[in-house]
């Protein structure tokens, strides 16, 4: 049974377009994971949590897609699937504290043909902080994600070659609450 669903590829792709503390994707997602709909396809998903050593939260998970996903793969036949998986990290620093790494692959066929494969490494990390025990409840995310491509290509000829491309971004998102609103109207 194949589902619709965004790939656990880093932070922001796994993020609809209305959930996201921004206006635009990052350039470095649109350019390297497919644009405003990054890597999504029909496919099947497993997730495993357990926990790790020393307070850490662990979390893997193993997606197989159908194959075809906005510009970054193509299935040019059935066998042509393409695959993702994702290893995360969890841990309280503090009460208010928190932090979040990942490690992100995936692989699938190109434009190209079947024999052409592109490759997607990426890394991301995202520091929390927000205090509990305040009246004020004010938060500081600061989120960074970076991403390398690796992409077959057929040049002029049947010279074939690989094409690296890599990029990355930083957010730092302080969002103010606003001043409750008693309700009386005169």
């Amino acid at each position: 049974m194949w589902a619709k669903m965004r790939a656990a590829f880093g932070k922001v792709n796994t993020i609809h377009n209305h959930a996201l503390d921004y206006i635009d994707r990052p350039l470095a997602t649109v350019n390297l994971l497919g644009g405003e709909d990054g890597i999504d396809d029909a496919g099947v998903s497993v997730t495993r949590i357990f926990a790790g050593p020393k307070d850490w939260f662990l979390e893997g998970t193993a997606q197989v897609f159908r194959g075809d996903s906005a510009d970054v793969f193509q299935a040019n036949g059935r066998k042509d699937v393409s695959v993702v998986g994702h290893f995360r990290g969890y841990k309280d620093l503090s009460e208010s504290t928190n932090l979040d790494i990942g490690f992100s692959y995936a692989r699938g066929h190109n434009n190209n043909g079947s024999a052409f494969l592109t490759n997607l490494y990426g890394a991301d990390a995202t520091l929390r902080w927000k205090p509990l025990r305040r009246a004020v409840y004010n938060s500081v995310m600061w989120r960074n994600e970076f991403f390398l491509s690796q992409r077959d290509q057929l040049l002029i000829g049947t010279t074939r070659e690989t094409v690296h491309a890599f990029g990355l971004y930083s957010s730092l998102n302080y969002p103010r609450q606003p001043p409750m609103d008693c309700g009386w109207t005169v």
